[in-house]
């Protein structure tokens, strides 16, 4: 009853929340699978193409389903003319990129340790999901809801189901879950191709320059978010090896556990805060901001303090020496939180002061990920992720302080939040073999928060 009264922005906000929770969420129960079915290797091997995936598909779409949303805003465009000039520009794009990668394949052999096969069919991978997202950018507009939970469901939870079945029937071990997500993509494209195309396929070179200036705009913001998030993996793929690489990237999808959680619901959030801040109502969006701080802080606390269950359960035993790893990654929460706030408020002013935070995010992933991989043991990299998120938010804070972006963000508050669930964390993690302790620990710290965090439900309604 509650839900049919919502308006369809809010249904459309909770629906995509849902498919993102679903899909990631049956990805993780169905972890523990492979790390025990995978070798160790195999699994850092996959971990390794997920990470540069991640970059190449930046570099070669673009990220221009952010460009497609930006302009179904706009009446004046012919919407359906628009999605298939995208299309068009996404395979023309790709398609100069994979012939650049393989003209000169023994560089990048050299750089991203991906064989002729595996980057092969990652340039198919790019191609498919940038059409699949594509869609999914235009629908989210058209409020598209059901459309946009199918999709991200059947994307997010089929190639998992069948990854097992071709490692369990056929014995397809290496590649199992690359070829599983490959098939679901191919699938879920060729639907929606049919649809994109099935009236008409005219496409508009106008358009298509169009995008293209408004993509190449935000690029250095997206491909710096993109290293950001993945260079610690490429250094301790280089330095240390595969093995290590899949200890790592477990114990990374422990403590990003949080961060994930956050993204689905601020993306719903983000058209609120905008609002607001065009209304120059900056308290509204300091209230919202220091709750959501401090249920991110509590939540922190939670999943720190069952982490070591989270990892049994996650893998067998040969991993957990990289159980620290979670730690420093889960405390990154706090600041992922408030940088992505700022993004929204950036985003208000088009979009260049974020490019600048984040470029230097990202450049100072890459310096701390070589300097800390020289450290003896490769758990020590994951401290990376917080220093550089701190980065960019100090950078974002100071740069957006001078156009009245950044006023409802109090960098010591938030410094101080970190520093604290910093402290708790070793405090947790030196408790890691002794559960009742580690609880007992956890209430005496988290029973104050609640009522702290009832003086923040009370801020937010006054």
């Amino acid at each position: 009853m509650i839900f049919s009264k919502l308006r369809l922005p809010a249904k459309a906000s909770i629906w995509y929340t849902a498919s993102v929770l679903i899909g990631r969420g049956i990805g993780f129960l169905l972890t523990p699978i492979y790390t025990r079915l995978l070798s160790e290797r195999s699994f850092g091997l996959y971990s390794l193409y997920m990470s540069w995936l991640g970059i190449f598909t930046i570099i070669s779409t673009l990220e221009l389903g952010g460009a497609v949303f930006m302009r179904e805003n706009q009446k004046s465009v012919e919407r359906d003319k628009l999605l298939r000039s995208a299309c068009a520009l996404e395979l023309l794009l790709v398609s100069v990129i994979c012939a650049l990668y393989f003209t000169f394949y023994r560089y990048f052999s050299t750089l991203t340790e991906l064989g002729v096969f595996m980057s092969a069919v990652m340039f198919i991978q790019i191609f498919l999901s940038s059409v699949i997202n594509l869609y999914l950018a235009a629908s989210k507009f058209k409020y598209k809801y059901l459309s946009v939970f199918f999709i991200n469901v059947i994307t997010g939870v089929l190639p998992m189901l069948f990854g097992v079945i071709l490692i369990k029937i056929f014995n397809v071990r290496v590649y199992a879950k690359i070829l599983a997500q490959l098939a679901v993509s191919l699938a879920v494209f060729g639907v929606l191709i049919y649809i994109i195309f099935k009236n008409k396929k005219s496409i508009s070179t106008r358009m298509m320059a169009s995008l293209f200036h408004s993509a190449i705009r935000h690029f250095p913001h997206y491909i710096s978010i993109a290293i950001l998030t993945r260079a610690d993996k490429l250094f301790v793929s280089s330095v240390y090896g595969k093995e290590a690489l899949a200890r790592y990237s477990v114990a990374d999808t422990v403590g990003s556990l949080l961060i994930f959680m956050i993204s689905a619901p601020l993306s719903a959030l983000s058209p609120w805060i905008l609002r607001k801040l065009s209304d120059k109502k900056f308290a509204s969006v300091r209230g919202v901001y220091d709750m959501g701080c401090r249920i991110i802080l509590w939540l922190t606390l939670i999943l720190l303090g069952f982490a070591p269950e989270f990892m049994s359960f996650l893998t067998p035993k040969s991993y957990h020496e990289a159980l620290f790893v979670a730690y420093p990654i889960a405390i990154s929460a706090i600041p992922y939180f408030s940088y992505a706030v700022i993004s929204v408020a950036f985003t208000h002013s088009g979009g260049a002061l974020s490019s600048i935070a984040s470029v230097c995010g990202g450049g100072a992933s890459i310096l701390l990920s070589y300097l800390f991989s020289k450290l003896p043991h490769f758990t020590y990299v994951s401290f990376v992720i917080p220093i550089c998120y701190f980065i960019m938010l100090s950078v974002g804070i100071f740069i957006g302080r001078k156009a009245e972006l950044t006023k409802f963000i109090d960098l010591k508050k938030t410094l101080s939040l970190t520093l604290f669930s910093s402290l708790i964390a070793l405090m947790l993690f030196l408790l890691r073999d002794n559960l009742p302790l580690r609880i007992g620990a956890l209430l005496l710290c988290i029973i104050p928060l609640i009522f702290d965090l009832g003086r923040g439900v009370a801020l937010v309604k006054e």
